[in-house]
């Protein structure tokens, strides 16, 4: 993958063997691996702050997000740091991330703090 470069959905279909067709901004990969996509006109607020991105967890259905789907995956990243995490910001390759810091909720939401690997 090559930072600052937009890949299509299909390229990164080709690229990475998701789990599954879902489309959505946490995507599990057979490997073990997550791609975590986040767009400009996305109904979830991920916010910057000293160098941390606060990735907001995806919705399950419910008030209070729960630990289960891609939140989960998302979570068993900071336990298991082998696990890489690509990061595309509206389609373009913004590097790959590591959670710094253990993810928690606000507001019913889960929040997972990002930095750079």
């Amino acid at each position: 993958m090559e930072r600052g470069k937009y890949y299509s959905p299909e390229e990164m279909k080709k690229f990475f063997a998701f789990e599954n067709d879902h489309p959505g901004g946490i995507r599990p990969t057979k490997n073990g691996n997550v791609v975590l996509c986040s767009w400009s006109r996305s109904r979830y607020t991920n916010r910057e702050e000293d160098g941390i991105l606060y990735y907001q967890g995806q919705n399950t259905g419910t008030e209070t997000q729960l630990l289960i789907y891609g939140n989960k995956t998302l979570y068993d990243c900071f336990e298991h740091p082998e696990a890489r995490i690509f990061f595309f910001r509206d389609g373009v390759f913004a590097g790959e991330k590591y959670i710094c810091q253990r993810p928690f909720q606000e507001n019913g939401k889960w929040i997972f703090p990002l930095k750079d690997k």
